[in-house]
């Protein structure tokens, strides 16, 4: 049994997510999304307790508590980490820092080998239910023109592109058509370019 999971993700050079999210055993969850993510800032919510029921199962099979970090063989310097720390109700504390540069390509058989450990730790996000926190939906590009102003707006629909517009320009009345998908997934929702009339 857990009195707390913590689990971090640090910078990378690139566009890695950046977040840490703590939950406690009675299922209050506190994150913190600091990059890249679709969640910036922090917030607090709740888990159901089959879900708390679901992390301690996680812990035991995985057996975290004599987990063994191993050796790495190769490493590139440029990667995030990934830290899991479980503070267990007896009093316990461990912490794992596992560096995703490493190979993961030996050891696929043992319990406890780093491809193991990465599915553990994504496993840990799901049964969480993070990837609303972590990964931005799809963005599309609206034109949107009223009798002031037109411009282009990215957004995951049409209502956020018009309500985007209405924040920036203070017009309510906007014609919006749909006119492509971001291939990129590196944006954020935002007035991507614009034109006054008056």
């Amino acid at each position: 049994m857990f009195n707390k999971i913590f689990l971090s993700r640090t910078p990378c050079y690139g566009d890695c997510p950046v977040f840490d999210v703590e939950v406690d055993h009675d299922g209050t969850v506190k994150w913190r999304g600091e990059m890249y993510v679709a969640c910036l800032g922090e917030i607090e919510f709740k888990i159901p307790n089959n879900k708390i029921k679901k992390l301690e199962a996680l812990l035991e099979e995985f057996n975290f508590r004599s987990f063994t970090y191993p050796e790495p063989d190769m490493f590139a310097t440029d990667q995030s980490s990934c830290v899991t720390r479980v503070i267990f109700q007896d009093g316990f504390d461990k912490e794992v820092n596992h560096y995703l540069g490493e190979d993961t390509t030996y050891l696929l058989g043992e319990k406890h080998s780093l491809h193991n450990l990465k599915k553990f730790e994504n496993k840990i996000e799901q049964i969480i239910g993070l990837r609303k926190y972590i990964k931005h939906p799809p963005l599309y590009f609206f034109h949107l023109k009223s009798e002031d102003y037109e411009c282009i707006v990215s957004a995951p629909n049409q209502k956020e592109a018009i309500s985007l517009a209405e924040n920036e320009y203070k017009d309510t009345n906007w014609d919006a058509k749909k006119i492509g998908k971001d291939i990129t997934g590196k944006i954020n929702p935002y007035v991507v370019m614009d034109k006054k009339y008056k």
